[in-house]
């Protein structure tokens, strides 16, 4: 193998030159430096210049989050929503905030009622997912009836197959306002083997629902809803309940 000094000795006589500025890592170690033309100013070894192509990238993800977010289904009208400009308090959100950081993604299911954040704190997770390099085409958003609504198109247009498959091999899927609407049998029937096939893939799910799990005084559950498939899978989500105010209320 070569020495530096050799390597140097070639590139002179390659140049025509008599003299060359010897090369040395930033880092200043004596091991091999990772020549490279767009570093002619900073000779950095290979270690460097990986760390450097790292935080170049983290860089430029983090300055295009917005565009990410939008490609993973946001609306511009949400964008703005963070962790840092969340303004509230509940028993579990330490354990929303430390999700995207998770050496692994679990199954989620956030239960509250209307206006206390849920679709915020959801996209606080993508921002912050995205940010560590999460790829935008790998996690979406979808409101539960945006789902529905492209399925039963698909039917129309003989590529249900296509979408369906789309939904189940995203590897973070946030499906919000699951239950807004009471559901129809094709809904119930939709969603419950969306989700079902999901679980069976590996893949994991962030749901946001009015819906309290199951009641016994009458309230609208998702076991009365949608039915015992559903809810027993669900059960098995990580649950958080969010109790907070309508901030919507907040704002009249």
């Amino acid at each position: 193998m070569k020495s530096i000094q050799a390597k140097i000795q070639a590139i002179q006589k390659e140049l025509n030159i008599e003299s060359f500025v010897k090369l040395i890592c930033k880092c200043g170690s004596d091991k091999e430096v990772f020549f490279r033309m767009e570093f002619l100013d900073t000779p950095l070894c290979k270690e460097c210049y990986n760390k450097l192509l790292m935080e170049l990238e983290k860089k430029r993800r983090i300055e295009n989050t917005n565009d990410y977010l939008i490609q993973a289904g946001v609306y511009e009208n949400e964008l703005e929503y963070s962790f840092d400009n969340f303004k509230g308090d509940f028993e579990e959100l330490q354990k929303l905030k430390e999700y995207p950081h998770q050496k692994e993604l679990y199954d989620l299911i956030m239960i509250g009622g209307t206006g206390v954040a849920k679709t915020h704190l959801s996209i606080a997770i993508m921002r912050e997912l995205i940010k560590r390099g999460c790829k935008s085409h790998k996690m979406h958003y979808y409101t539960e009836n945006e789902i529905i609504k492209i399925l039963n198109s698909s039917h129309k247009e003989n590529n249900f197959e296509y979408y369906y498959d789309k939904f189940t091999d995203y590897e973070l899927l946030i499906i919000d306002d699951l239950g807004r609407k009471k559901p129809s049998e094709a809904t119930i029937s939709n969603i419950t083997d969306l989700i079902d096939d999901r679980y069976k893939k590996n893949k994991k799910s962030i749901i946001n629902t009015n819906l309290v799990l199951e009641s016994d005084n009458g309230q609208a559950n998702i076991l009365n809803l949608y039915g015992q498939p559903l809810f027993s899978r669900l059960w098995k989500y990580d649950i958080v309940f969010i109790n907070l105010p309508d901030y919507r209320q907040k704002k009249k």
